[in-house]
């Protein structure tokens, strides 16, 4: 199928309004692709404005080869943006009674938001989320904006968090109609909570923020190399540069994978050049290594949004050609920031408005 990239300037109507569409990769396994031409946020990211898609993949349910009845498993659910066409199209999927599973990509205010109305519509819901990811799911699942000054509207209760099968390490699952995911805690300061998951039969990496790009698309796979080759250098320069060192070590544990195809969380999946595209990421970080001055970059971040402020600091000064190495000190240990901190020409330091606070190993380290 040729690649379709929505045009982002084109006039909008209610068929280019955010959107969901199933495409179906095997037998059993449905991608789920939500599509917005527009681009969602303003985090420096979405630069290129050519839209976003976020993908996320369904096993249906059955049997597995022990003839155990096996849940639908649904791999990375998107954000809260995409919420009314993404129900409808599960809704058309898996019926509600279903004990469906939900394994978390990453977490953050506006996937748990998502997750309640998801908890909603299928009551016997279960959640797999890293053991960093289950803690945040915990502290966010009761917390809800603030209403408006002056506002009366009472706003109905939210629905009890549902059990958490928590993935302490790499762990391998068997899923019906003989598919086996492997999922893989794949923490960087950016994302604590990340879950990767790949389908050992398929050789599907679904890798999650690794490898994505913010794009428009309604093809499944990229056309070739070039057609995403600018779009994913731009997210690896906006969101992985600042934290390279751990993005080096996911890659390097992926790369021992049977990989056939990488399906990152946004963007078409890669299903011819991915192994040069593992290549650019170590490529890149490299380069980045070879620069002669170094920042540390200390921050407390549970939620994601003192983070996106960090992505966009260490974006502008990794273009005067100093290295940065990003450090969420809200899961860092006290030894990793002594050496950051050691080893750098000089440190900047950012720190939520709440709790007056960042971090334990933070307080640590610099105090």
């Amino acid at each position: 199928m040729a690649e379709r990239v929505l045009d982002p300037t084109a006039p909008v109507t209610e068929a280019s309004e955010r959107r969901v569409i199933t495409l179906p990769i095997e037998p059993g396994l449905t991608c789920l692709r939500c599509l917005s031409p527009k681009r969602l946020r303003f985090e420096v990211e979405y630069g290129l404005e050519r839209g976003t898609s976020a993908n996320a993949f369904l096993f249906a349910g059955g049997r597995n080869t022990a003839q155990r009845e096996i849940p639908p498993v649904l791999v990375h659910p998107p954000g809260a943006s995409f919420t009314a066409p993404f129900l409808a199209q599960l809704a058309a999927l898996v019926p509600a009674e279903a004990p469906l599973k939900v394994v978390l990509g990453h977490v953050n205010p506006n996937r748990v938001a998502l997750l309640r109305e998801l908890t909603a519509g299928w009551p016997a819901l279960m959640l797999v989320a890293s053991n960093t990811g289950a803690r945040l799911v915990e502290e966010l699942w009761q917390q809800r904006r603030p209403p408006a000054p002056g506002s009366e509207e009472v706003e109905p209760p939210l629905p009890p968090l549902p059990p958490i099968d928590v993935v302490k390490q790499e762990v391998s699952r068997e899923l019906a109609a003989g598919f086996r995911l492997t999922l893989l805690p794949a923490p960087t300061p950016r994302w604590p909570g990340a879950l990767i998951a790949f389908e050992e039969r398929t050789g599907l990496l679904m890798s999650g923020k690794f490898f994505a790009a913010h794009l428009c698309s309604e093809a499944y796979a990229e056309a070739n190399r070039g057609s995403t080759e600018e779009d994913r250098r731009h997210y690896y320069d906006c969101l992985m540069a600042p934290m390279a060192r751990q993005v080096e070590t996911v890659v390097e544990r992926l790369e021992e994978l049977e990989i056939r195809t990488i399906a990152p969380g946004h963007g078409p999946a890669i299903t011819e050049s991915w192994r040069s595209l593992l290549a650019d990421y170590g490529r890149w970080g490299e380069n980045l290594a070879k620069t002669r001055l170094s920042v540390a970059l200390l921050y407390a971040s549970a939620y994601g949004n003192t983070a996106a402020l960090a992505d966009a600091i260490a974006q502008g000064v990794a273009r005067t050609g100093v290295r940065v190495e990003s450090i969420n000190c809200e899961f860092a240990p006290p030894d990793q920031l002594l050496e950051a901190i050691r080893s750098c020409d000089a440190v900047l330091i950012g720190s939520p408005t709440l709790g007056d606070r960042i971090g334990e190993g933070g307080g640590v380290a610099v105090g």
